[in-house]
């Protein structure tokens, strides 16, 4: 990890030690950009597409604790920090997204101006 103007930068390398999290997260968001393409109702491809994997980013972090739990319980008093900042992105993605869609937000993106 190297420090950058925002204070830190991650590389895959340096995810390694809880690739089974991020891993987990990630598969989660495939899965819910699927599941929003073909379910929500926004205008725009895209616009369903991040709707679904944003919202599926914090129920992705839940079965990502688990699977690196199963795999190495060890690394979460090694890399607190790193877990600590890949939850709080999950959960910032997912309370965006959920607000955006109960605002009715979604509608407006991808509407041509």
């Amino acid at each position: 990890m190297r420090d950058t103007q925002l204070g830190f930068h991650y590389s895959w390398s340096d995810l390694r030690p809880v690739r089974p999290l991020v891993l987990a997260v990630l598969l989660a968001e495939l899965v819910g950009a699927a599941i929003g393409w073909s379910s929500l109702s926004a205008p725009s491809g895209f616009v369903r597409l991040w709707f679904g994997a944003a919202l599926s980013a914090l129920p992705g972090f839940a079965l990502g604790l688990i699977a690196q739990w199963l795999s190495g319980r060890e690394r979460f008093a090694t890399h607190p920090v790193l877990i600590r900042r890949i939850g709080l992105i999950a959960a910032l993605l997912t309370l965006a997204a959920g607000l955006m869609l109960m605002l009715g937000l979604d509608a407006e993106f991808g509407q041509p101006r």
